[in-house]
């Protein structure tokens, strides 16, 4: 009873110091705010896929839109732990960005704004990642650009960061001790939920509708390897090595080889990268890689350039059959954004059900094309991609190179019902 009665009260204890502190700090915001041009936001040091924050701060910094320019913005480190996700790619931001120093104080303080859904003091530049994002955060930076302005940063075609020439030599090694060239191989990613346990911050199972079975890739793959390519599996945390065994597909994950550097230099030089709508893939997004989006639970990265995606199937049991993406769109996309997500599935019947190998497959095909210039569009895909773009909506910032991948959407024409 005492031990009960002892965690209630420490309960309360903590939650009253939050407000004492929250309501002490408030004042001093306001000044900054109204009396400066100072403005902050927040870096993650412990999920590197949360940094599409940094990204499109870059893109919008870039190009100087109007309603940004006359700020000078800081950044909060924000982490779960004390080590950094890839110290390299944070070592290339603090060159590009002002980044405060990293202290548990900065990071008590951001999340107890956050955690009263406060986000007045901080821009929230991830939350035009996502369409998602932009439809339910009518705050977003989005709403104060110009149609100009979203058309030149969902088509920015230029790299965010640059390597150092220890990294560019370290790379240039390493792709001579697999007998590879730039270029001339792929990176490939499928989410599992190692990482997200491997931060400590309680289960992650609600994330685990995101994962993909990286076995679904070997046909694909292998397509490649006959091409010629190199394939080398990325990924700081993973949880089993690959099952299938071919000298060109190289499980640089769990081989021993993998560090921050070659991460980086990988992502920059691989033809393209295959992966899905997750961390892994923002190297090659601050690179402006070509990127192959693999079983996306919703719409994700439309600013991606001469990338492509499919997406993952809803299907109902009630109605005996998978979801428009209509459906999907007005009925599943805000309690998508809630940890309860896979409950509210299971309590309404519906099941995610992953891409076939032979659709990755033929995914696979169509982006190596896309890549040689040796594709043929379709004419009823392209009607059917317009379609999909109309139900998709307005509000979201769409690289004109960024398109559902073709196979996919000819042979799941559900989605545009």
């Amino acid at each position: 009873m005492f031990k009960y009665l002892k965690k209630i009260l420490y309960i309360f204890f903590y939650q009253f110091l939050r407000i004492v502190i929250y309501y002490s700090l408030l004042p001093i915001f306001i000044l900054i705010k109204f009396l400066t041009n100072y403005r902050f936001s927040w870096v993650d040091y412990s999920r590197i896929g949360n940094n599409l924050n940094i990204l499109l701060f870059l893109r919008l910094n870039n190009l100087r839109v109007e309603s940004l320019k006359k700020y000078s913005f800081f950044f909060i480190p924000i982490f779960y732990n004390k080590i950094k996700a890839n110290n390299t790619f944070f070592d290339l931001l603090d060159k590009k960005i002002k980044i405060l120093p990293q202290t548990q104080f900065l990071n008590f303080f951001f999340n107890l704004f956050t955690s009263r859904n406060d986000l007045s003091f901080f821009y929230n530049f991830q939350s035009m990642a996502l369409p998602a994002g932009i439809k339910f955060d009518k705050n977003s930076i989005f709403y104060q650009l110009n149609d100009s302005e979203k058309k030149n940063i969902s088509n920015y075609n230029k790299k965010l960061i640059e390597l150092n020439d220890e990294i560019e030599q370290i790379g240039n090694e390493y792709l001579k001790s697999i007998n590879a060239e730039k270029n001339k191989f792929i990176c490939f990613h499928a989410r599992d939920n190692s990482y997200g346990n491997n931060l400590d911050i309680g289960n992650q199972e609600y994330q685990s509708l995101r994962n993909t079975n990286i076995s679904s890739y070997e046909k694909g793959l292998n397509y490649l390897v006959k091409k010629n390519y190199k394939c080398i599996r990325m990924g700081a945390v993973v949880q089993n090595k690959l099952s299938f065994n071919d000298n060109s597909i190289i499980d640089y994950a769990t081989n021993g080889d993998r560090s921050d550097k070659l991460d980086l230099f990988l992502s920059k030089y691989c033809t393209f990268f295959l992966g899905g709508s997750n961390g892994a893939t923002i190297f090659a997004e601050f690179f402006n890689k070509p990127i192959l989006y693999i079983n996306c639970e919703l719409l994700t990265q439309t600013w991606s350039n001469n990338s492509i995606f499919t997406l993952k199937k809803f299907f109902s049991v009630k109605l005996g059959r998978n979801l428009s993406y209509r459906e999907i769109i007005n009925d599943l996309e805000e309690e998508s954004r809630k940890k309860g997500f896979v409950n509210y599935l299971k309590n309404q019947q519906i099941k995610i059900m992953d891409n076939t190998s032979d659709e990755i497959y033929e995914a696979v095909k169509e982006m190596e094309l896309k890549i040689k210039n040796k594709f043929i569009p379709n004419i009823e895909a392209k009607k059917l991609q317009d379609n999909f773009w109309k139900i998709a909506g307005k509000d979201l910032l769409k690289s004109d190179t960024f398109n559902i991948s073709e196979s996919f959407i000819l042979s799941n024409k559900y989605l545009v019902n």
